[in-house]
This record gives C-alpha cells, structure tokens and sequence, in this order.
C-alpha cells in the first residue's frame, strides 16, 4: 500500500505542491520501519515533510533547509547505532520526533540530534535512550526548545 505525502515546495514555488509516495510503515519492530532518508533527500529546499506516523529508521542527515514536522506521530529509531538525526545545515527545523535509540560511543559523541550550522530550530520533540540529547557543534544562532529528553539507561 503507498500513502502520498504532501510535500510543500519552497515560498518562491509560490506554494505549488509536490506528492511523493512513501511505503505505509507499521510500528513493529526497528527491522521492519521504513528508512526516512529517502523522504528528506527527495524534499526541495524550504518543503515541509511531514511523514505519516509511524516508526522509520535512522540515522537521518538533514542537509539542506526543510522542515521535518512529525507531529508528534513519528519515530525514529537509530537501532542503537550513532546519532538518529543530524543537521549539517543553515536554516532547517526538526520539530515534533520521538528520535530513539543513539549509539552509546562517548569517543562518536552519539546523540539524540545533532546540529552544526547556523539558524535551526530544534523543538517539540522527545529523545530517549540517548548518549547524549542534542548535541550542537560548530552551531551558532540555534534554537533548542521544549523538548524532553532521556538519557540511556546503565548497560
């Protein structure tokens, strides 16, 4: 079964909308979700993806400015392995996720979300089992708000 994804072009597309179909994802198990890279490397720059709700897998490198809004639906899961998400950008947002599931290598500084760039906002989203929750490098002019973070439990 396919769900399309409504993806908004950029402002100076003057609001033209691009569809995308993306496999329906059940939240079973890490093994079964659906990558969410996919979703994000087809997205032009200022579009606004919104997944269907559901369970994806990471990592998930965000590299050009979108905005990733799972409405509190979403989960990405990085199976225990590296950082779930990274922002290596100027200007996106990641907002509403439940990112799970960060490696556990202090060395790799495996995190939740990872920001490097200037003028991201990061909000509205729950990180658990994480090394560490969001982890900004090389980042100025961010903003991190409300968002709930848990460490990972003792091994």
């Amino acid at each position: 079964m396919v769900v399309l994804l409504p993806v908004l072009a950029a402002l100076g597309l003057y609001g033209a909308q691009r569809l995308l179909a993306v496999p329906q994802v059940s939240a079973r198990s890490v093994a079964a979700a659906a990558p969410l890279q996919p979703l994000i490397d087809a997205a032009p720059v200022g579009a606004i993806v919104r997944p269907p709700p559901g369970r994806y897998a990471g990592p998930v490198l965000i590299d050009k400015p979108i905005t990733l809004d799972g409405d509190g639906k979403v989960v990405v899961d990085g199976a225990g392995r590296g950082t779930v998400v990274t922002v290596k950008t100027d200007g996106a947002t990641v907002k509403g996720l439940h990112v799970t599931g960060s490696g556990d290598q202090h060395n790799d500084m495996d995190a939740g979300i990872r920001v490097e760039g200037r003028g991201n906002v990061v909000r509205d989203n729950t990180i658990e089992e994480s090394l560490f929750g969001i982890d900004l490098q090389q980042a100025s002019d961010n903003i991190v708000r409300r968002n709930r973070i848990t460490s990972k439990g003792p091994a």
